[in-house]
């Protein structure tokens, strides 16, 4: 009498059993092979430090790898942690090739890195399921951004935000801001690019502080970490939204990325304005920068 109600009560418990689990089998099917199909984030570079102990030794450990300038076989993947003693004693020439040696390798690793993350984000507008990531909105954090725009248009900011800057305008500024790696600040403070601070703990007095000026020049623990605090400001500081659009432009014509042209985005870098310009374009043409071929690093 019992067996036709079991039966159906099988098969019922059955259905419903099916109903919940091949939707769930499904689900987990679907995730698996988006995450299968996920653009990983760039991992970090990794350069060899030298101690600077004199411009000679410097030198010297250049000529072991035939790293002369302008480079001709590339570039060593070695990260001078900062400026040596006697910079400013020099020949004039010799100065500026052991300066822009110093920083060329850390100006390639730090492009290298921006581009590594511009092609991840590339990559995610194939993945509109993954563009609302926390990682994703992490990067836009970081790059001043608010993180809970629309995921197109947060990527479409990013994209104009996580860009290279060319070596020869990185050089230029950074040979400019620092005399040519003799200023103080770019002694004791590392600081290539005179960037600032408000916090005292975290940067050196300047010595002709205007009265009633509150700021100090930063601080930082490696040549390295100044250039990359330079990059991030350009493309993230509300005073070089003219820089990034002048590139974007460039991006969105398919043209290389023109450093002379570039340089006309830094009006605001100086009060100095227009002259400032001209002078980092002087720079860029005197010292034959513009004309550096693609560099990369090598072992």
């Amino acid at each position: 009498m019992n067996r036709p109600y079991l039966v159906g009560e099988w098969r019922l418990r059955a259905a419903m059993t099916l109903a919940v689990v091949v939707p769930l089998l499904v689900a987990l099917l679907l995730a698996w092979y988006a995450s299968a199909q996920r653009p990983e984030a760039p991992q970090p570079l990794v350069l060899t430090p030298a101690a600077s102990i004199s411009t000679s030794q410097v030198d010297a450990l250049f000529a072991r790898y035939d790293y002369l300038w302008p480079p001709v076989t590339g570039v060593p993947a070695i990260a001078v942690k900062r400026l040596p003693p006697g910079m400013g004693d020099l020949p004039v020439e010799q100065r500026k090739s052991l300066f822009f040696r110093m920083l060329l390798p850390l100006v390639v690793v730090e492009n290298q890195r921006l581009q590594a993350e511009r092609e991840w984000l590339q990559a995610l507008h194939a993945d509109g399921a993954y563009a609302a990531s926390q990682q994703l909105k992490s990067l836009a954090a970081e790059y001043r951004l608010d993180p809970s725009l629309p995921s197109d248009e947060l990527l479409e900011s990013l994209l104009q935000r996580v860009d290279v800057v060319p070596v020869a305008l990185v050089l230029a500024q950074a040979a400019n801001e620092s005399g040519w790696g003799t200023s103080r600040f770019s002694r004791e403070a590392n600081n290539l690019f005179g960037e600032w601070t408000y916090q005292a703990e975290l940067g050196l007095l300047p010595q002709r502080r205007p009265q009633g000026a509150t700021h100090y020049v930063r601080r930082f623990d490696t040549l390295r970490d100044s250039l990359r605090s330079y990059l991030h400001n350009l493309n993230s500081g509300k005073a070089y939204e003219s820089f990034r659009r002048i590139r974007a432009e460039m991006r969105v014509q398919g043209q290389e990325l023109e450093p002379l042209r570039l340089a006309e985005g830094l009006l605001r870098y100086s009060a100095r304005g227009g002259d400032y310009v001209r002078e980092i374009q002087l720079m860029i043409r005197n010292n034959g920068l513009n004309t550096l071929g693609p560099l990369d690093l090598r072992r």
